[in-house]
């Protein structure tokens, strides 16, 4: 696996981690099934852009591409350092999925409006 893919997967397994995140609940987060995050965390996997991305997101990261020259510039690293999601944030993510899910669930006729 290469450096760069390697501590990309760090990084997510760090943030899923911090955030006491099983590979269930990013999975209700981020819409990625829990075996693929699995896979994908063990480096089984190579995983396409946009499931990575799906991922960062619900974690409260995005990916940037930066010039190799600049990738060890301690201010554009502190620059790029994000917030972790607040439980309320998280609780309300967890909440809408949970709501998606249930009206996906519901056949038409039987479907009540959402709050």
């Amino acid at each position: 696996m290469r450096a760069d893919m390697a501590a990309l997967l760090g990084e997510i397994i760090n943030a899923r981690k911090s955030r006491a995140l099983s590979h269930k609940d990013l999975e209700e987060l981020s819409g990625v099934e829990q075996t693929m995050i699995s896979r994908i965390e063990s480096g089984a996997t190579d995983p396409q852009l946009g499931t990575v991305l799906k991922i960062l997101q619900s974690l409260g990261k995005t990916l940037a591409v930066v010039d190799r020259a600049h990738s060890n510039n301690k201010a554009l690293q502190n620059f790029l350092q994000f917030e972790p999601l607040t439980d309320d944030v998280h609780e309300a993510i967890l909440e809408a999925r949970r709501k998606d899910a249930e009206y996906a669930a519901n056949p038409i006729n039987d479907r009540k409006p959402m709050d």
